[in-house]
């Protein structure tokens, strides 16, 4: 038995659970798994990069980076979206672009709702996130979602699958590994 109280789109929620007749109903809120923005740390390493100037990934440039020898910069990525470019700008020149230089932005997840279905599956369930766009997949634990809908960028909706248990919702995408989790929970 879905109950629909206190379950719209839980900002932070990471629980979603299945409840048969007569359960109790539970709440729980995890951080999410995944940056899918800025603050991933990156080292860069290279030759002659002393005396750089920027750092880029794609247009949008590093908003600090640290040179720590001729061979190696850190930074951390600021905001973006699917796979970039990352480059250095030295008085030498800008560094070529290669696939080797590939920076990609994971998805995450920011949200889901409702936090609670039946064990028989079948609830619609919103995830709100970033980086979403191009979603492969997503699952319940480690049961596809029976289908699934990339809205926007930032929001998918899916239908749960039958199963029972606390499990995480993943949503697997292009841009980054698969374990962009909000947990999702059932309980019997």
């Amino acid at each position: 038995m879905l109950r629909p109280s206190r379950h719209g789109l839980q900002p932070g929620s990471r629980q979603y659970r299945r409840q048969s007749d007569g359960g109790t109903e539970r709440d729980g809120n995890q951080p999410a798994a995944g940056t899918g923005g800025r603050g991933t740390k990156v080292t860069i390493t290279g030759l002659s990069l002393t005396g750089a100037t920027a750092v880029k990934f794609g247009t949008v440039a590093a908003s600090a980076f640290t040179v720590n020898s001729a061979t190696q910069i850190t930074t951390t990525s600021p905001a973006g979206t699917g796979v970039v470019d990352v480059t250095v700008v030295t008085p030498g020149g800008t560094s070529a672009q290669s696939s080797a230089d590939q920076f990609s932005y994971a998805p995450a997840v920011t949200g889901i709702g409702p936090l609670l279905g039946p064990t028989t599956g079948g609830t619609k369930v919103t995830i709100a996130g970033s980086n979403l766009t191009g979603a492969t997949a997503v699952k319940f634990g480690t049961v596809a979602a029976s289908t699934f809908t990339v809205d926007s960028a930032t929001q998918i909706t899916a239908t749960s699958p039958a199963g029972t248990g606390v499990v995480d919702v993943t949503v697997v995408a292009p841009g980054g590994p698969p374990p962009c989790r909000p947990p999702i929970s059932s309980a019997t």
